[in-house]
């Protein structure tokens, strides 16, 4: 009688308690390391100024989508120097996206820069979105489109690069170069 009646109720919430933290519980977000990621150097000398090609396959299961940003972190002692945006493309399976300071036209992804990290940011109805599988590809220096200046590398070492996500764009990585003398490609 009463005690099963008791228990019943308990049981009903403890499952509507359940129920509810499951579909209230905010959903979670778990960073995907990247499976290829890679920088080409056209110089990898000391202090020598240089192109870089990165490139990763795009692992998140959405792409990355309108409005995602990612960043790339060089290493502290590379030197950005004169570097603007007119000296970076960003490619999506080899084709070249449209790139600017900011979101405010028709460009499909903006550029900006604090200190050694780079952050990009895919503009919202532009047709910027890149799909899972794509491989994303920034190149900086005379091998972009439009480029004039270059990185300068630092002393020799090795160095890591960052691949790092700002939302809900969760790919992830860490790359090592090497600089040493008398290697240019």
């Amino acid at each position: 009688g009463f005690m099963k009646g008791l228990l019943a109720r308990w049981r009903f919430i403890v499952q509507l308690v359940a129920l509810i933290g499951f579909v209230l519980a905010p959903f979670q977000a778990f960073a995907a390391t990247v499976t290829t990621f890679s920088d080409t150097l056209s110089d990898s000398r000391p202090s020598t100024v240089s192109n870089h090609t990165i490139s990763w396959d795009v692992t998140d299961a959405g792409g990355i989508a309108e409005s995602e940003s990612f960043d790339v972190t060089m290493p502290a002692g590379f030197s950005f120097g004169s570097v603007v945006v007119g000296d970076i493309d960003v490619e999506e399976g080899g084709v070249d996206a449209t790139l600017a300071a900011n979101c405010a036209g028709a460009d499909q992804i903006s550029y900006s820069r604090t200190g050694q990290v780079m952050t990009f940011t895919i503009c919202a109805g532009d047709g910027g979105a890149m799909d899972t599988a794509d491989v994303a590809t920034i190149k900086i220096g005379t091998n972009a489109d439009t480029g004039t200046n270059q990185i300068t590398n630092s002393t020799a070492a090795s160095y890591t690069i960052s691949l790092g996500n700002g939302g809900t764009y969760t790919d992830t990585g860490e790359i090592q170069i090497a600089i040493i003398a008398g290697v240019t490609t």
